[in-house]
């Protein structure tokens, strides 16, 4: 990838502005997020139930999609962005305050499905509206670099954070990130033309390539709900220490940053699909690594491989679907893409229940890495 392909700023102002709001945003969720599930477990809740929370947040985001979507096309994706920070905020807030109210976990879980509404729904369609197609697979990889440069560190700060002087501290720090996030957002215009659309058409069956992206989205939130919950406490639970958890993490992203960069011209030279296949085998492997993991250099192996091939799996499939979505309608398609994203999410959770086991849900996990194969 040329040098003048990472710096964008002087190409497209908007899409850099964009990139640097992301990366701010997703350093805050860095510090924060990648502890939830520990957090949660440490403070007396059981896998179980960590895991209703996850529910109700995908049962809630489901449901604002339908509620909310009209809104977000009409006001503008900036302003749904800029209005999941404070959602985001009064859901660490609660974090937060935990020990001392014990709030009801599925009331955590609301806030958090909202949460992912507006910011989700948002990000997706800005980022599929403003990327280039004939360089699409570049301008993904930017989106996942921006990310990657921001939260490659984030775990290991948060960790030292946490050592030193706790969850409130380390709240603090991400809600002041987060505030400072929305800056860039007032310097970038909320371009969006009026959009029709309709939720009937974006389920429709009519062009064979729609059972191709529900299947594909599908599998997204089925892996994808492993990785975030059950390896992250399986890994905690495997190297017993905030610091060790965060250093492996941070590793894991620093593959992920190299992997990112290669993946985004392979995209484009390969083909999306080549790349989408080979990473999703890769990633299905991973999970058997995973599953196994019983020291500290095989949980490093195993979250490092993993990072590496889920990246290039995401770059691959977030190329193929922004292609996908210029060719059709942009809302519908990234209504399709979210339902069937969270009603992955909704049945990994269930099976994840059902199977009682931490190992051999996360095995399972690779069930969605192998759907990407269909997509």
């Amino acid at each position: 990838m040329q040098f003048r392909h990472v710096i964008r700023f002087h190409l497209t102002r908007e899409l850099g502005l964009t990139y640097f709001s992301i990366a701010l945003h997703f350093f805050a969720l860095a510090l924060v997020m990648v502890f939830v599930p520990v957090y949660l477990f440490e403070q007396g809740y059981a896998i179980a139930e960590i895991l209703q929370s996850y529910l109700v947040a995908a049962l809630t985001y489901l449901g604002c999609i339908f509620v909310f979507t009209p809104w977000i096309v009409r006001r503008g994706f900036k302003h749904s962005m800029m209005l999941s920070k404070p959602l985001l905020i009064v859901f660490m807030v609660l974090l937060y305050s935990l020990p001392g109210f014990r709030w009801p976990l599925f009331f955590i879980g609301l806030v958090q499905g909202v949460y992912w509404n507006f910011f989700w729904m948002a990000y997706h369609l800005d980022l599929g509206r403003i990327t280039k197609q004939r360089e699409i697979g570049e301008d993904v990889s930017l989106a996942v670099l921006a990310r990657m440069l921001a939260v490659f560190v984030g775990p290991l700060v948060g960790a030292v954070i946490l050592t030193l002087f706790g969850f409130n501290v380390l709240f603090l720090v991400a809600s002041l990130i987060l505030l400072v996030s929305s800056i860039p957002l007032f310097y970038s215009r909320d371009l969006h033309a009026p959009s029709t659309f309709s939720f009937l058409n974006a389920f429709s069956l009519k062009d064979p390539r729609n059972v191709r992206n529900m299947i594909g989205f599908f599998g997204l939130g089925f892996k994808d709900t492993g990785a975030i919950v059950l390896w992250r406490l399986a890994l905690f639970l495997g190297v017993s220490t905030y610091l060790s958890f965060g250093f492996i993490l941070t590793m894991g992203f620093v593959v992920g940053l190299i992997v990112t960069g290669l993946s985004g011209v392979l995209v484009d030279t390969v083909g999306k699909r080549l790349v989408l296949k080979s990473s999703a085998l890769g990633d299905a492997f991973s999970w058997v690594l995973r599953s196994s993991a019983s020291t500290y250099s095989a949980y490093f192996a195993a979250n490092a491989s993993g990072e590496a091939f889920d990246t290039s799996t995401n770059i691959a499939s977030s190329a193929l679907g922004y292609s996908r979505a210029k060719r059709s309608n942009l809302v519908e398609y990234t209504v399709l893409r979210e339902v069937f994203i969270q009603l992955g999410v909704v049945c990994f959770i269930l099976l994840a229940l059902y199977l009682n086991n931490l190992n051999a849900s996360i095995l399972a996990a690779g069930i969605g890495s192998l759907l990407l194969l269909f997509f």
